[in-house]
């Protein structure tokens, strides 16, 4: 838990706040997730999503990414939901996760994709974000949510 802003928070307040951490793993060439967590209808997709007139976090972070020169980033896209795990970019209806303890870090079956610039990692959200919405309606049906 990093900060707790104000209702009258916008997205430039929000996105102000977390610039140095999306700076840092830029300079040192980090992996990088972006989580949202809290209760449902709370603001988690608005705070990383934003609007069209608003840019959520996400974008405004890749954006400090590709303005750095990078060539770009691999983007994949995870709801925990109804006591599940979803790739919602692969429209799968399970995420695999594991340890792996060579190498220290976490892996998956997740599906990545090679984004370059603004526009293509905006189209990426709005596809994981149309899967989202579908594997709320037909995952929780009959879970306690």
């Amino acid at each position: 838990f990093d900060a707790a802003l104000g209702v009258g928070a916008s997205q430039g307040d929000l996105f102000k706040h977390f610039q140095s951490f999306f700076a840092e793993a830029i300079d040192s060439s980090s992996t990088c997730c972006v989580v949202a967590l809290g209760p449902g209808s709370s603001g988690k997709t608005y705070s990383l999503l934003g609007t069209d007139s608003d840019r959520g976090m996400i974008s405004r972070g890749a954006q400090m990414l590709f303005d750095s020169g990078a060539p770009g980033l691999a983007v994949s896209i995870a709801e925990v939901s109804c006591e599940g795990v979803f790739d919602l970019l692969a429209g799968s209806n399970t995420l695999r996760l594991a340890w792996d303890s060579n190498s220290g870090q976490c892996t998956s079956d997740a599906s990545f994709v090679r984004v370059g610039d603004a526009v293509t990692l905006d189209g990426v959200l709005r596809r994981g974000y149309e899967q989202r919405e579908m594997f709320s309606l037909a995952s929780c049906e009959g879970s306690p949510q």
